[in-house]
């Protein structure tokens, strides 16, 4: 997330977590959450 919202650099359209545990539903509604309160394009990806 860093560098996408470094000064001068191009910002990312998606910002992706990547994690080998599957999303809980908590934390899907809290990833959801950050999305619709402040725009933040965050999301979840298990690999």
């Amino acid at each position: 997330m860093d560098y996408s919202y470094y000064p001068d650099k191009k910002i990312a359209s998606k910002l992706i977590i990547v994690g080998e545990s599957k999303l809980d539903k908590p934390t899907e509604e809290y990833l959801a959450n950050l999305r619709k309160m402040f725009g933040l394009p965050v999301y979840y990806e298990n690999i």
